[in-house]
């Protein structure tokens, strides 16, 4: 095979099996590294692609031959000790992974994997050791649920105890207890058990304090991870926005919004095919108060704050978690001044004019108490009359990823010069 023919091919299987990765199609991304190690027996990083493939696939010998190869073509490359380390773990042979990170230390002191890595590495020989000395004493103060070291643990009125949070995801599905199926109806703000959870803490002082981090860190959400409502509907910034929470999916991201600091994205879905398919522009929510019913569900009350773009999304526990940049209205140009200013005062007269006309139709009542008062501001004024205006979802998500306001405006004026002229409000 001629040089410049082996390249192209060699980036042809590089590109592909990098796309079957990314889509976890692990066995064709293995069968294409492997062609490629044929023709390139020397190329670390193929043997390290390919490591980490055999890793998701949980065939760790392989893995782990592969990372020693990787190390012996390249041995000061972090990643590689990385892919050892993990393959030793997953084989449970603790000392040797130890050994790797140190070596990786070595090689690289500055490195933040081996930090991190030793870390859960020392966490994981902890907890081995209290299981090798009082492995029956440990098994006591399990979760039947997650298999955990009890976390803030309850007592169910039929005798059982489970951590508080595995409970009440176990009751999203059913009023039952999750053991013997009794029947009960415990709340968010359930009391824990007192005496068990002091017992927890005396006893395995280390261990509770990394369940501890464990079930902060699913709180914890912020520019680069919030929470996803997925919804056919679209609504824009400074509104409020009743909602009932329903699902099991949903529960759950509710009380961990709850305890953290209320805000959560809504995201307008399309239908493609037997598929919902969310949109990727949305707005996030806050939520002002929350009133749960017996049986689990919620009516909560949220007020729009911002929109944002989703760079990327993810399964959490059932419901979508989106990495998001904000995403803010464009500033009104200079020589647009005059133009956004008569644009505003033309779609003030017209939705004066017109409020009257529509205060007996189904439904617009809910809609004004909702929206509020008109705002005077501009570009508050077009979100307002876009959530207020009965318009399609299409057209709703368009206006609400728009970022000129000017535009918007243009928009909504045609719709209520509509509006006027057929005196027609029709949802």
């Amino acid at each position: 095979m001629e040089l410049l023919e082996k390249e192209r091919f060699m980036q042809e299987v590089r590109d592909k099996a990098t796309r079957f990765y990314a889509e976890k199609n692990y066995e064709k991304a293995i069968e294409l590294y492997s062609k490629g190690i044929e023709l390139e027996p020397d190329n670390p990083t193929l043997y390290c692609n390919r490591a980490a493939a055999y890793c998701w696939l949980k065939k760790f010998e392989e893995a782990l031959q592969d990372a020693e190869k990787t190390i012996q073509l390249k041995p000061d490359w972090p990643k590689a000790y990385v892919r050892k380390a993990t393959a030793l773990i997953s084989l449970r042979r603790f000392p040797e992974a130890r050994e790797c990170y140190l070596q990786l230390q070595g090689t690289d002191p500055t490195s933040i994997e081996t930090k991190k890595g030793l870390t859960e590495l020392e966490s994981i020989l902890r907890l081995e050791e209290a299981k090798t000395k009082a492995p029956s004493l440990l098994e006591d103060f399990e979760c039947p649920l997650c298999l955990k070291l009890y976390f803030e643990p309850v007592t169910t009125p039929c005798g059982h105890s489970f951590c508080r949070s595995c409970l009440l995801r176990a009751l999203d599905h059913g009023a039952g207890c999750p053991i013997c199926r009794t029947i009960m109806h415990i709340s968010a703000n359930h009391p824990i058990t007192i005496t068990l959870q002091k017992m927890v803490q005396t006893i395995f002082p280390k261990e509770y304090e990394a369940r501890k981090q464990e079930k902060e860190n699913e709180l914890v959400q912020n520019e680069t991870c919030l929470p996803l409502f997925l919804l056919n509907a679209v609504t824009f910034p400074k509104l409020k926005f009743p909602m009932h929470i329903f699902e099991p999916r949903y529960r759950l991201m509710l009380r961990r919004c709850m305890e953290g600091d209320r805000i959560f994205g809504l995201v307008n879905c399309k239908k493609e095919g037997n598929h919902w398919v969310p949109h990727g522009v949305g707005c996030t929510l806050r939520i002002i108060d929350a009133k749960p019913l017996p049986d689990g569900r919620s009516h909560i009350s949220t007020v729009t704050e911002r929109r944002f773009r989703v760079l990327e999304k993810w399964d959490q526990d059932g419901y979508m978690c989106g990495k998001v940049e904000w995403f803010d209205e464009d500033e009104i140009k200079p020589e647009e001044r005059e133009e956004f200013d008569a644009l505003c005062t033309s779609i003030k007269a017209l939705v004066t004019n017109l409020l009257p006309k529509a205060s007996g139709c189904s439904g617009v009542a809910e809609l004004l108490e909702r929206a509020g008062d008109m705002p005077s501001d501009g570009v508050d004024l077009s979100f307002w009359l876009a959530g207020l205006l009965p318009l399609s979802s299409k057209v709703k998500q368009d206006l609400l990823e728009m970022k000129s306001t000017v535009l918007r405006l243009k928009i909504l004026e045609k719709v209520l010069n509509c509006s006027e002229n057929e005196a027609c409000y029709v949802q």
